[in-house]
């Protein structure tokens, strides 16, 4: 064997360091060598991608066999690695096997051809110095006031972690003033910052203040000095693995840095353009605050009352209090089934009896109105069955608006509330059947409208253009009934008439979640008008990946759901920020391929069909939003793109995560070419087809693909078993379109 060369200051020759490798079986006669059984898996990558051309033996392992090779390997973080070459043979370390993995990435991508190498990646902690005005942070402490509530105790305590975890110092945390302070302090009535604002200021002494409004205000505070000033990213990747909070960390990054200063004189304050945000991002724990949202669905959040309140956004709170049975005269067997009357009389008595008790019950338990929760949900059911008796009927022809009846029996709920709850809300639903607003009645002061950008009579909202209505004119329409205009008006309308509106949103297609199609060239617009009419709070609905489908991986709009948050703190940001806040998630998500992936972003606005098309709707195909031509002649781009992307991903992890986004990529362009390709195809296209095809079904089982939402009847699940292109070639695309003749065309393929 050849001698190693300058592997550390003394020379190691490779038969004293793998003596026990003279005896290699066919399969290991490779120049790529694993010392250990845990460089196994990175010896096969390796050998898969460079195979036998390699200059000289490389030699693969962690750092239980570091000592081998005389190098010390303990400062290294987990995800360290060194790489050493001298003209002759290589050494490759790394701290641990996800060390190894991304060294053996780095050295493939970057190094391979190269006759010197001396890398050393990951070496002691991320963040080499934290100063304060000048001051090494190990000077500092940090104060909490004595009667601290839960809420800035956490807060404190995060920040200490975090502290620690980027520089290896964790402060202590003081009840009593010092010298050299990070200062948590709460302002309970100050009207600049509310509830959840804050300033981050470093004052002449050198001390650093994190000054919050009453609530949540000094967290968030504590987040963004985090985020802002420090480094970290709190990314949640659903591509991945399940989150838990035992293995919360591994979801955030760290930046590296040699030197961090928090300068003299910072002044930094901010309030949350909206300041009711539930982003739907389907996680626990602590995930939720580190994105600055603020609601949540129920009372039972472990930081319900500081880092949560139960969401003002009306749900469907009738069908719910149904179900409790609540109502003696009517029959709701499933929430939304039917509505009831909302003018009878007995009605609206058990509704009193029945909400009033619900709230009694919550204060009696501790919890507190405006912080722990801050409306009751009185909206009307999942559904369309409205009454139609006599009195209903004089309401909705009195107020030319079928929203009439529910908003009368609101108002009485409100007036009830007023009396015996002050400060509490009344939320109700400007929804399915109710969106259009009344012409004479408006809502009572304390009542919320949660008004729906969803589907109403005769109409579907346009996923292509903003929803301010500009680009979709009150006449523009397709076969659906399309058009943002008409629900902007609606909208304007209920903003002017109403002191507070709450706003659902539907950013995504929710059934057909597999053809992916852009929401980074509306989000903005959407947020910035709902911004300028005032809304005050938000729920995002089909935003969350996989929501009835728990532990199912999906595809790559986790990037909207994570602009959605950072949006629903600052709707008003720059395009520099916009566009900055997008690459850094690309580039924690996927390293270098994170450019990649945007480029594909961007590809699927350019490939997206011209006109008004409902793909924000959750029951419609979004097949009608591609433009066909397009997708099918660049798929083979698109291909070339996503290969690049793994190749170039710098770890297993973000390998993974690429190969689940194409999964998007691949279906798009198999339901785009099928015609063309494979169907009136030559054989050589129709070979190529099969052979894509084929592909995608092994790559959907290995990452746990999850092809639909399987929410709507009209979709369902296709297990991925189903993946076979003898079998049943057809089933998948089928459900992607709302082509009866499509369909049909499909399963005459499948049956031959």
């Amino acid at each position: 064997m050849k001698k190693i060369l300058s592997l550390t200051l003394a020379a190691i020759t490779a038969a004293s360091v793998f003596a026990g490798c003279a005896q290699r079986s066919p399969e290991n006669a490779s120049p790529i060598h694993a010392v250990s059984s845990s460089a196994e898996s990175s010896a096969k990558w390796l050998r898969d991608r460079l195979g036998d051309s390699v200059n000289g033996d490389i030699f693969l392992a962690t750092s239980d066999d570091a000592d081998r090779f005389g190098i010390d390997t303990s400062s290294l973080r987990d995800e360290g690695y060194v790489i050493r070459r001298n003209g002759g043979d290589t050494v490759i370390l790394g701290s641990t096997e996800d060390g190894l993995d991304r060294g053996v990435r780095y050295f493939a991508n970057y190094c391979a051809d190269q006759d010197e190498i001396d890398v050393t990646y990951g070496e002691g902690f991320r963040v080499k110095k934290l100063t304060i005005a000048g001051r090494d942070i190990s000077e500092y402490s940090i104060y909490l006031f004595p009667d601290a509530d839960e809420c800035h105790t956490f807060a404190a305590q995060e920040l200490r972690k975090y502290i620690g975890l980027a520089c290896g110092y964790y402060p202590n945390i003081v009840s009593e003033k010092r010298d050299h302070m990070i200062v948590l302090e709460r302002l309970l009535d100050d009207p600049t910052l509310g509830e959840e604002g804050f300033t981050l200021s470093v004052k002449d002494n050198g001390n650093l203040y994190i000054t919050g409004g009453k609530w949540r205000g000094c967290m968030y505070g504590v987040y963004e000095l985090l985020e802002r000033y420090i480094g970290w990213r709190f990314f949640f990747n659903w591509q991945t693995e399940k989150y838990t909070e035992a293995n919360e960390e591994s979801f955030y990054y760290l930046y590296d840095s040699e030197h961090v200063e928090i300068p003299a004189g910072l002044g930094d304050t901010q309030v949350p353009t909206f300041p009711y945000r539930y982003g739907r991002f389907r996680s626990s724990g602590n995930h939720f605050v580190k994105m600055k949202e603020s609601t949540s669905v129920s009372n039972t959040t472990r930081y319900n009352g500081y880092g949560q309140s139960t969401c003002l956004a009306a749900n469907h709170g009738i069908g719910f209090a149904a179900q409790a049975g609540a109502f003696s005269e009517y029959s709701f067997e499933k929430m939304g089934d039917p509505q009831p009357c909302y003018t009878d009389e007995l009605f609206i008595e058990e509704a009193k009896t029945y909400f009033v008790d619900k709230v009694e019950k919550m204060i009696a338990s501790g919890l507190e109105i405006g912080k722990d929760f801050t409306a009751v949900d009185v909206a009307q059911p999942d559904s369309m069955d409205f009454c139609k008796c006599q009195e209903c009927m004089k309401a909705v022809a009195k107020e030319r608006a079928n929203s009439a009846p529910v908003l009368y029996f609101t108002n009485i709920m409100a007036d009830v509330m007023a009396e015996r709850f002050p400060g509490l809300w009344v939320s109700m639903l400007a929804y399915w059947g109710t969106s259009d607003p009344p012409t004479k009645t408006a809502p009572r002061d304390n009542v919320n409208v949660s008004y729906c950008f969803y589907n109403d009579i005769g109409k579907l909202v346009c996923g292509h253009h903003p929803l301010n209505g500009e680009k979709c004119t009150e006449h523009a329409s397709d076969s659906y009934g399309t058009t943002n205009y008409t629900y902007a008006e609606e909208f304007k309308e209920w903003c002017r008439i109403s002191k507070r509106v709450t706003v659902w949103y539907y950013p995504l297609n929710w059934d057909f979640k597999s053809l992916t199609f852009s929401t980074i060239k509306t989000l903005r617009d959407d947020f910035k008008f709902f911004s300028e009419y005032g809304v005050h709070g938000f729920w995002i609905c089909c935003a969350d990946p996989s929501p009835w489908n728990d532990g199912k991986r999906e595809s790559i709009d986790i990037l909207a759901m994570y602009i959605i948050q950072r949006l629903l703190w600052n709707a008003d940001m720059t395009d520099e920020e916009y566009r900055g806040m997008i690459d850094d998630y690309m580039y924690v998500l996927y390293g270098e391929s994170g450019k990649l992936i945007y480029d594909y972003y961007e590809w699927i606005a350019a490939s997206e069909a011209d006109g008004c098309w409902p793909v924000m709707a959750c029951y419609r195909s979004p097949a009608g939003a591609m433009n066909i031509e397009k997708t099918r002649d660049d798929f083979e781009l698109c291909i070339s793109m996503f290969e690049d992307a793994i190749k170039y991903a710098p770890s297993a992890k973000a390998e993974y995560a690429v190969r689940l986004a194409s999964c998007a990529m691949y279906t798009r362009g198999l339901f785009a070419s099928y015609y063309d390709r494979y169907l009136n195809g030559s054989e050589t296209q129709k070979a190529r087809y099969t052979e894509i095809w084929t592909y995608f079904r092994d790559l959907a089982v290995d990452t746990q693909y999850y092809f639909a939402g399987g929410y709507g009847a009209s979709v369902g699940e296709l297990k991925l078993s189903d993946f076979n292109i003898e079998e049943n070639p057809g089933e998948m695309l089928a459900r992607l379109s709302d082509s009866q003749s499509v369909v049909s065309e499909w399963w005459k393929w499948w049956e031959k």
